[in-house]
């Protein structure tokens, strides 16, 4: 028998090492198990996160930088190359990423906490005995009042902090309602935390419908909540999910050379 010890760092590229392993999103589309574990995917998504993490460096530089305007200009130059490289080949609207595996909390383009996406801060979530805790700093991308996050940025990292929630505790759904208290000012360029928790079922939803609460904090002064979000959560019908997703293209048709060994 072999002394070897077992690694339990997730591979790079792999859905335990960028999504929500076990938590299934909804209008999850299947993909075959090959497409989601083949090499080729998992290298794939390794340089989305690198060209991604790339840009959004990028675009915080864009919104601090006082540079000579001809300095801003050669860049303008470039970016147009880069954008050129990557022009070849496009999904539409209905086509899945080739990344993704929403089942398993996988949305890699998720402008949240995809780490794919390079407006996402993104949110680094983990599952706590309460429901989730996720961590981020908004830069100064997010600006709404000088020195302080938009509100709207602030709303939307707490509805998808509310959505992880319920889906953590296996009542993934959409959002019916949400409702957002800005109790304090959120600061750019500081580390801050979001919690999420299930208040209850909807007693005249025959369980169809869930409602979580969540807050945003700093991470020095977790206790003060600087906003705070309750939200209604619907869990879909499969003859809702069909109707809603009716057309989404996966992957293993649009790239069959993927799924292969």
């Amino acid at each position: 028998m072999s002394n070897t010890p077992v690694s339990n760092t997730p591979e790079p590229g792999s859905v335990e090492s960028l999504g929500m392993p076990g938590v299934a999103l909804v209008g999850g589309v299947s993909h075959s198990d090959r497409l989601i574990d083949s090499d080729a995917i998992r290298r794939r998504r390794t340089a989305a996160v690198a060209l991604a993490e790339g840009l959004r460096d990028l675009i915080e530089d864009t919104v601090c930088t006082e540079v000579p305007a001809e300095a801003i200009d050669e860049a303008a130059r470039m970016v147009a190359e880069v954008r050129a490289s990557l022009a070849g080949t496009r999904r539409s609207r209905a086509e899945m990423p080739l990344v993704d595996d929403p089942e398993n909390g996988l949305r890699l383009y998720n402008p949240a906490y995809g780490q794919g996406n390079p407006i996402a801060p993104p949110l680094v979530f983990t599952t706590t005995e309460t429901g989730v805790r996720a961590t981020c700093t908004v830069g100064l991308a997010y600006e709404g009042p000088p020195m302080f996050c938009h509100g709207g940025v602030s709303a939307m990292l707490l509805d998808q902090v509310l959505g992880q929630t319920v889906a953590a505790a296996n009542h993934a759904g959409v959002t019916v309602d949400l409702t957002v208290k800005y109790r304090r000012p959120v600061p750019l360029q500081v580390p801050l935390v979001l919690t999420g928790r299930v208040l209850g079922e909807d007693p005249n939803s025959g369980s169809r419908r869930f409602f979580a609460e969540a807050t945003l904090a700093t991470e020095s002064d977790p206790e003060v909540h600087l906003v705070v979000a309750t939200g209604s959560f619907a869990m879909l019908r499969p003859d809702q999910l069909a109707r809603m997703f009716e057309g989404i293209v996966r992957p293993s048709r649009v790239r069959p050379d993927l799924a292969r060994d």
